[in-house]
């Protein structure tokens, strides 16, 4: 049953491989990622788009690119879903005066700098379908500079971020934030700990803990200033909004 309309949602259009060649691997790749669908013409769906994406990673990996792409757990999703629920940074559209690093022309300045193995990074974490990018590049850079001021590593609460920074003159939640103003947060409040305020992937109520770190300031690296972000990363890990909203991210694999 689930064949047959799979073989029928797929259009004319040239193919790299056959239906059941695609439905033999989308089976084993829900049953790798533990995914599910609710009836067969959903089940259909996903599996026309789940060939899509195999034919972008194919053709693309055939190339001569310097990454390659794979199959994860948004294979099922169209590149216009994967965006609708994956990002969330907003564009600042204020003109208030910042704060600037400027580059230190004194500074020497290493060819390379690995803040993973000096410690300062925690374990990768995972936003899930909430649009809080914003609040996991504050948490990383935090985290950072609090594992250069202590020496302890802690992993410090997004969660936190999401449920109590947020209004009209704040951020979103799981629509979208900026650093800035998460900043200028845990300027006054300080952040709880991720243990503390765990992660869920949607905006809750505010809750109440213990701060584990705070911050006195914050700058924004000069625009286009490459000598001012070296100087920058040189001295601690930075927050950064990378340009995501490109096909390439949700199935880049290396």
């Amino acid at each position: 049953r689930a064949a047959v309309l799979a073989t029928l949602a797929f259009t004319t259009g040239a193919r790299l491989l056959e239906v059941n060649e695609y439905q033999s691997m989308f089976t084993e790749w829900m049953e790798e990622h533990n995914k599910s669908y609710e009836s067969v013409e959903e089940f259909s769906q996903r599996l026309v788009t789940f060939a899509d994406n195999h034919d972008i990673i194919t053709t693309h990996n055939s190339g001569n690119e310097t990454y390659w792409l794979g199959h994860n757990e948004y294979s099922d999703l169209s590149f216009e879903e994967f965006k609708a629920t994956r990002l969330g940074f907003m564009q600042p559209q204020t003109t208030e005066p910042r704060s600037l690093h400027v580059a230190d022309e004194s500074m020497a300045v290493p060819d390379s700098i690995d803040w993973v193995s000096k410690g300062a990074v925690t374990a990768i974490k995972n936003q899930g379908q909430c649009g809080s990018c914003w609040a996991f590049s504050t948490t990383g850079s935090i985290e950072g500079a609090h594992f250069l001021s202590t020496g302890s590593l802690v992993a410090v609460s997004e969660q936190n971020l999401v449920d109590c920074d947020y209004g009209l003159f704040k951020n979103m939640g799981c629509n979208g934030g900026l650093m800035d103003k998460a900043f200028k947060f845990v300027e006054k409040n300080g952040i709880c700990s991720e243990e503390a305020y765990p992660y869920t992937a949607k905006k809750g109520s505010c809750q109440t803990c213990t701060s584990v770190a705070k911050i006195s300031s914050y700058k924004d690296v000069t625009p286009n200033d490459e000598n001012a972000l070296k100087t920058a990363v040189a001295q601690q890990p930075v927050s950064v909004a990378i340009e995501a909203d490109k096909s390439v991210f949700q199935l880049y694999k290396g």
